[in-house]
């Protein structure tokens, strides 16, 4: 095993430079890099390739990471077969962590980020030695708004469902889905200062959690909570438990919280949320004694692996759900300086054929924003009263919890490490 942590920048532009880069190129300041860039000819490098540079120097900063940037305009060109396949092969095998820039071609990622993915899904030993490598995104649009977080999100689904374990940027910014930059002119990607500082912390936070979890060598218990978010009939209730026990046999402790069943007032969106009192708090002004976050917050912070349940119903007769509140009232533990850090999300979505209500995108685009890890949604196909998938969705269970048992069993008992000094309230 190599010594020390490896972080590699994965490039989607079709105008990527052809620069041979060093370590050198992005070890320096966020001022030495843009000096770098402004000092060779106009248009050199590709926005997606600043980007890059940025966030690996972000890591960088980290200490004791290598770090190096992918051009995949170097191995597929066009319509010819890719080139020198086994060597990208082998760089993705000896990275523990994944950093992908794209530009964003109407919303979504680049044609060159497809052929990688298709890549990976096409060789098995690929596919297995990847499950539990980090990965981090960031997007380059032209224009504000111009489709950067869509190409974000689809870019992140699709690398979750290849196996990787999903990061967003460091609580040092924003703690959202990662970087995301404008620039429309080739070149001038650092001119978008608040873009640049956002992939720097994208990059710094993949390199502090990869390093958190090389030196993990403790195999504890995972405390698991099973969220019931939305039910139907008791049917996510009764179809938990034997998953439950199982988990339990592997040494796991769980817990089900049928939550559906709790008071649990919306967010007011008042004014005391983001103001910190009595020391770190944050305050909520919703002071109900029968309301859930009331009385029982302080259970919810002690699981290391949250799986969110839900039914996803083509009609909504018999459906219980108190999911939208529950995620709004979470806004108080974000602020609370992310006690949900460095915790795993593994939405669990029981999906009648039919449902269109993307529960499990939205669980992942929720749940990140607490400065958490994702892992790939798992779902259970209902049809006509039928499971369609339930050995699947066991093995999957499985496989989750070997991942996390092996490699990142220890990594929330060091959470503190991966947090900023305090929250950084962007707005309101």
């Amino acid at each position: 095993m190599h010594a020390m942590t490896t972080i590699t920048g994965i490039s989607g532009s079709l105008r990527s430079s052809g620069y041979k880069f060093s370590s050198d190129d992005y070890s320096h300041s966020q001022l030495q890099i843009s000096k770098f860039i402004k000092q060779n000819p106009k248009g050199l490098f590709a926005n997606s390739e600043i980007s890059l540079m940025a966030a690996l120097m972000g890591s960088h900063q980290k200490g004791d990471v290598t770090t190096k940037i992918v051009n995949l305009r170097d191995y597929f060109k066009g319509s010819k077969p890719p080139k020198k396949i086994n060597k990208l092969k082998n760089i993705i095998n000896y990275s523990d962590g994944i950093i992908i820039s794209t530009p964003v071609y109407f919303g979504d990622y680049s044609s060159l980020i497809r052929k990688f993915i298709e890549l990976i899904r096409s060789d098995s030993k690929l596919l297995s030695t990847i499950k539990g490598k980090m990965v981090c995104i960031l997007t380059c649009g032209a224009k504000r708004n111009g489709g950067q977080e869509t190409a974000l999100i689809y870019t992140l689904i699709d690398m979750l469902n290849l196996g990787f374990i999903g990061l967003g940027n460091g609580p040092d910014s924003t703690a959202q889905y990662g970087g995301t930059v404008i620039a429309g002119q080739k070149g001038t990607a650092f001119e978008d200062d608040l873009g640049m500082k956002i992939c720097i912390s994208t990059g710094r936070h993949i390199a502090k959690v990869a390093k958190l979890k090389r030196l993990n060598n403790i195999e504890l218990k995972p405390v698991i909570h099973f969220w019931i978010l939305q039910e139907k009939k008791r049917l996510a209730s009764d179809l938990v438990m034997p998953i439950l026990n199982r988990m339990n046999k592997k040494g796991a402790k769980t817990s089900i919280y049928p939550l559906y069943q709790e008071k649990i007032a919306a967010c007011l969106a008042c004014d005391i949320c983001p103001t910190k009192t009595d020391g770190n708090k944050s305050h909520c002004k919703i002071n109900l004694k029968t309301d859930y976050f009331f009385n029982k917050k302080q259970e919810m912070i002690k699981a290391d692996i949250i799986i969110p349940t839900l039914v996803s119903s083509v009609k909504n007769k018999d459906v219980i759900s108190v999911y939208k509140e529950f995620i709004e009232r979470t806004r108080k533990i974000r602020r609370n300086n992310y006690q949900f850090t460095m915790k795993w999300i593994v939405p669990f979505i029981l999906l009648e054929v039919g449902s269109q209500e993307h529960l499990d995108f939205r669980m992942i685009t929720s749940l990140i924003r607490h400065n958490t890890m994702i892992y790939k949604p798992i779902i259970l196909y209902l049809h006509k009263g039928k499971l369609l998938n339930l050995y699947e969705v066991h093995k999957e269970f499985h496989t989750m919890l070997t991942i996390y048992h092996t490699s990142f069993s220890g990594i929330s008992k060091q959470k503190d490490q991966c947090l900023s000094d305090y929250y950084i309230p962007f707005g309101y």
